[in-house]
């Protein structure tokens, strides 16, 4: 039976997940001139969010699981807000060249975001060594499930798996595209 137990937890993370989603969504698809406000606002629920982290990681209880959690969805946002905006991406902003082949087309395509997977990867260690031997880790469980998944997406797009949400891309951004690998 799905009690309340499990059920509000999975109901919580369903919706901070898509609130959040939609909050950069939206954040995103407005004029360029206004992302250096957004991002700075982001910056600072990002560095809230560690701070919550850290404090949260220090007692296993219901409250700070939920504290902890939130707050790595914080860091995360802001690592999503960094990438949709451009600030954070890679230094390859053209498009893949047609004649590219497999191995080339992913290395262009690493290139395309290796800025922002450098700053996950910092951001995960960073979450990882600011909780060590600490006894709440849904932080830093949290922020890695949430990289590990980006990272089996990005490959999914890459080996081309269907992809619904691409007119979501912003313009700046539409060359990645280009990457995505294309099934018939």
């Amino acid at each position: 039976m799905f009690s309340a137990v499990v059920a509000l937890p999975v109901i919580f993370v369903v919706f901070a997940w898509w609130i959040s989603t939609g909050i950069i969504l939206y954040l995103d698809q407005k004029p360029p001139a206004t992302y250096r406000v957004s991002f700075a606002a982001g910056t600072i629920a990002g560095v809230i969010g560690l701070l919550v982290v850290i404090v949260a990681s220090r007692t296993t209880n219901v409250a700070n699981a939920y504290l902890a959690f939130t707050g790595a969805l914080l860091i995360w946002g802001w690592q999503e807000m960094a990438f949709l905006m451009g600030f954070i991406v890679g230094p390859r902003r053209t498009a893949c060249p047609p004649f590219a082949r497999e191995w080339q087309r992913f290395m262009f395509a690493t290139e395309a975001i290796l800025y922002h997977e450098l700053a996950l990867a910092a951001s995960v260690a960073l979450v990882a060594a600011v909780t060590w031997n600490q006894p709440n880790q849904v932080g830093a469980q949290s922020l890695f499930i949430l990289w590990v998944m980006r990272l089996s997406s990005k490959l999914n797009l890459f080996l081309g798996v269907r992809n619904r949400y691409e007119s979501m891309l912003p313009l700046h951004l539409s060359q990645l595209t280009s990457y995505f690998g294309r099934r018939l």
